[in-house]
């Protein structure tokens, strides 16, 4: 138990050091998410408010998809076929594709995000 203790408190911490530095990078990444959100509205009719849980400005919403929704999304996640385009941008590119359909973003929508400068500017900024 002492050891789970002593993991997860390192893992806190970690946490909260690169939470700073990545600030950009979450920036450019919350952008993505915004569009996302406002383009998964207008084809859609209906967005859930995961896609923009944790950024700024956002800070209030909560989940909103089911446990089964969420474990949906995430498994399509998971098994997407991944764009031309996500494939030549490596670990980051594909990171910030996934995390867009687990967080909610429909895959069609997903796709067409992929061609846009906001997923180039997150692809960008991953990690800085």
């Amino acid at each position: 138990m002492f050891r789970s203790l002593l993991f997860g408190s390192v893992a806190i911490v970690a946490a909260t050091s690169n939470a700073s530095a990545n600030s950009k990078s979450d920036a450019m990444e919350c952008r993505l998410f915004e569009l996302a959100y406002k383009v998964t509205q207008v084809q859609k009719d209906a967005a859930f408010s995961d896609i923009l849980v944790d950024c700024p400005g956002y800070e209030s919403w909560e989940f909103e998809m089911s446990t089964r929704e969420n474990s949906n999304a995430y498994l399509t996640a998971k098994d997407a076929a991944l764009p031309a385009k996500v494939q030549a941008g490596g670990a980051p590119a594909r990171v910030i594709f996934q995390r867009m359909i687990a967080r909610g973003v429909p895959l069609d929508v997903a796709k067409a995000l992929v061609e846009t400068r906001a997923f180039d500017k997150a692809v960008a900024s991953y990690g800085r």
